[in-house]
């Protein structure tokens, strides 16, 4: 046998050179880690959240640093307000108006050409019809099957609401508003009555008649009129008045084409005529206000680009609610002027705080508001993007005589309630609510026929004589949103103040959740359905079942990003995708001119499809054909189908009776559109119903040296929230801290409390 050398003994010397070694490798070994995890944080690595420990995402941090900059500005604005409405009264009394009119339906707010331009406006069945009644406590659901047990009533919750007729000023001592409602800006009481009814549809307890019962009858109204527009909505929005208001009721617009309105002609002659509020110039035979997206307003902004800048570069947690008006197919018909059947010789225009009359011969009009069939009818501001416009439907009732929408219920829109689409082709109204009376609804359940919806008179009483018209289905919804509002902070009360969803994420769940009457797909007349308040709670109650994050989505693509996830449909119940997203204002156009101005106020393109992996189908959005060019009745009546929509910034994919199986869901940013402003990185929220995402995975950690720090990176549906769960046995879970998925892949920082040798990690969709 051969034998090797005896092994030499080790030294102390031995053991401190492995050691000296050791130390070495290790120092490298942490140097490494650090430049790793800098890498890691420069390509958007974000250490794990934790309320504990006061870390905070990335996207909060930037949201409340967005929030800082909006109370700055909010601050300026309050500086400069008096000399803007200086300035705005000034440039009224140079055209021969005065702003504040208590008396008056109608308010001035700018030329266009040789033209003034006003603003002005425009109970049980009704709110049963959008289902609000479903979720109030049962003890004041007047329906038998009404309680779902949500119990919303809008406690805790406040809403905004701007007023344009007369001064503006809301009733606050009615008995019904039993102190809840505050006029921030000192207006008078409007003697039209509109505020007060409006606010009584918000939020009118019913205390004196329970056919007056708002929608949310215990919420909080800060109310104003619009003469301090620009600085009152940056303050609602940035916590002014004790909390930010998510939403803003606005049921008023531009008054457009023609109205008949009664004129004295002194002497005690008193006579109903024809008013035309169209054109820039005399001669102008069509109001190009119809459809318009109109340009930024010096003075009293209130342009569509007005609204979409403060939305989009101000306070993008804010949505404003308008109504679409109500002039589809008024006016008297053609040129003999008809009044209760008599002809009369001329009509009249606006002219020096009175009226000036015209030659019908010399000066002919378009006798009907709005093109064939009374499409592009839609009051601006209510054109802009990123506002949630309400039209006007009838009281809506179920095949079986109950109030409500079930399958086989009729959704009929009212006959004023403005049709669109935009001048650019874009959908409006987005959904509409109840905003008149169905005779033959109300005689089948057994309720009393009023000539309107019953609310809040500015007298202390009650009328139903006036309130018909989208200036009462709006409060509807902005109600509605109340109430859904109150049930998310119900199950999130720990919520950061940043975390507040983005308006684009409330209009994508209200429009979700809308029924879908008639054709499948949305309409120009009734937008993309049904409000139903019901239906967009329990979307919210879905998400917090199955994770925050799963099925109500917020996260940002870049110019040419998409993103795609798997999630799975089952076939018992209707499936629904629907993506909004606040756009940039885009080109605006002048009051007066020419008009039917088609340049498209899309900047962002945003496009979303689903396809049935087994089946190799691919689902895109509803679209419709705006006829631009031939502005036909029978094309913008047409049912809708699935296109690539590149005009809209809301998609809504839906299926009334889908396969079952596995999806694939791929949202893409597609760029902008020739002309128009560059395109940017854009927030988008994705709210869907019956596409439950599929697990998360974990993709890779990596360790420290020390193993107490840990570099995550997993795959999941973005906008999704997890907990961080960690253990050494299997059997004890902690959690170091939560992450929301920006993207498809994502990587987390992750600390402990011990680096022990074994650890075992897992995601957990989160509930908080």
């Amino acid at each position: 046998m051969i034998k090797g050398p005896m092994p030499r003994e080790i030294t102390a010397a031995d053991i401190a050179v492995a050691m000296d070694r050791a130390e070495v490798r290790l120092v490298k070994a942490k140097e490494d880690w650090e430049q790793r995890k800098e890498r890691a944080f420069a390509n958007g690595m974000e250490e794990a959240a934790s309320i504990d420990l006061g870390i905070k995402s990335g996207r909060i941090k930037l949201r409340e640093q967005n929030m800082e900059a909006l109370k700055a500005k909010t601050q300026i604005a309050r500086q400069n307000a008096a000399e803007k409405s200086r300035q705005a009264e000034q440039f009224a009394a140079q055209h021969g108006y005065q702003l504040k009119n208590p008396n008056s339906s109608q308010q001035f707010t700018g030329m266009a050409g040789d033209y003034p331009v006003f603003r002005s406006g425009d109970n049980r069945v009704a709110v049963s019809s959008v289902s609000v009644d479903e979720l109030w406590p049962a003890a004041v659901t007047p329906w038998v099957s009404g309680s779902t047990g949500f119990d919303l009533t809008g406690s805790g919750q406040t809403m905004a609401i701007w007023e344009a007729n007369g001064s503006g000023g809301v009733l606050t001592t009615h008995g019904d508003f039993g102190g809840r409602v505050t006029q921030r800006d000192g207006a008078g009481v409007d003697q039209t009555g509109h505020a007060s009814l409006v606010t009584g549809v918000l939020a009118g307890s019913g205390s004196g008649n329970a056919d007056a019962r708002g929608v949310a009858y215990e919420a909080d109204v800060e109310a104003f009129d619009l003469n301090n527009l620009f600085s009152e909505r940056l303050s609602a929005a940035d916590g002014t008045y004790g909390q930010v208001l998510v939403v803003g009721n606005n049921s008023w617009s531009l008054t457009n084409g023609w109205e008949l309105t009664t004129i004295n002609f002194g002497g005690g002659l008193i006579l109903d005529r024809w008013v035309w509020h169209g054109g820039g110039a005399v001669g102008d035979q069509i109001d190009p206000k119809f459809g318009r997206y109109t340009e930024a307003d010096a003075f009293f902004n209130d342009g569509a680009v007005d609204l979409d800048n403060f939305v989009h570069d101000d306070a993008p947690h804010h949505l404003p609610l308008y109504s679409c008006g109500n002039d589809r197919n008024e006016g008297p018909g053609d040129i003999n002027l008809d009044v209760n059947g008599v002809p009369t010789p001329t009509f009249f225009v606006p002219f020096g705080g009175g009226y000036q009359s015209r030659n019908k011969f010399a000066f002919p009009r378009d006798y009907v508001d709005g093109d064939d069939g009374g499409y592009d009818t839609v009051a601006t501001p209510g054109t802009a993007k990123n506002v949630l416009t309400v039209g006007a439907c009838l009281d809506v009732i179920t095949p079986l005589g109950e109030p409500g929408y079930a399958a086989g219920s009729t959704v009929t829109p009212a006959d004023f309630s403005a049709a669109g689409p935009t001048d650019d082709g874009r959908l409006k109204p987005d959904l509409v609510a109840v905003g008149d009376v169905s005779a033959s609804a109300r005689t089948t359940l057994g309720v009393s026929v009023t000539p309107g919806l019953v609310s809040t008179d500015f007298d202390g009483d009650y009328d139903s004589q006036v309130t018909r018209g989208t200036s009462f289905s709006t409060p509807a919804v902005t109600g509605g949103i109340a109430l859904m509002m109150q049930r998310r902070a119900q199950l999130y009360p720990g919520l950061l103040p940043a975390d507040r969803w983005l308006g684009s994420t409330i209009k994508a769940l209200t429009i979700n959740g809308c029924d879908d009457p008639g054709s499948p797909g949305p309409d120009y007349r009734l937008g993309h359905g049904l409000f139903n308040a019901a239906t967009s709670v329990s979307q919210i109650d879905e998400d917090y079942s199955l994770g925050r994050g799963s099925q109500i989505k917020e996260f940002t693509l870049q110019d040419g990003e998409s993103v795609s996830w798997l999630v799975t449909v089952s076939a018992g119940s209707p499936l629904s995708v629907t993506a909004a997203w606040i756009d940039p204002a885009g080109p605006g156009q002048s009051l007066g001119g020419t008009p039917d101005i088609t340049t498209p106020a899309l900047v962002n393109d945003i496009d979303i499809e689903l396809e049935n992996l087994g089946t190799g189908q691919f689902i895109r959005p509803w679209v419709l054909n705006p006829d631009l060019a031939g502005q036909s009745s029978a094309a913008r009546q047409a049912a809708a189908t699935q296109g690539v929509d590149s005009i809209n910034n809301v998609e809504r994919i839906s299926q009334q009776f889908p396969v079952a199986g596995i999806y694939r869901v791929t949202v893409t940013h597609s760029g902008g559109l020739s002309g128009n402003p560059a395109p940017t990185a854009q927030e988008v929220s994705v709210v869907s119903t019956n596409a439950e995402p599929l697990m998360a995975t974990i993709d890779q950690i990596e360790v420290s040296p020390v193993q107490d720090e840990f570099i995550i990176t997993y795959t999941s549906d973005p906008g999704a929230y997890y907990d961080i769960e960690t253990s050494t046995d299997l059997q004890t879970w902690s959690s170091p801290g939560t992450t929301d998925a920006q993207g498809v892949s994502n990587t987390v920082f992750v600390t402990t409390q011990s680096g022990d040798p074994r650890r075992f990690w897992r995601l957990r969709r989160s509930q908080q």
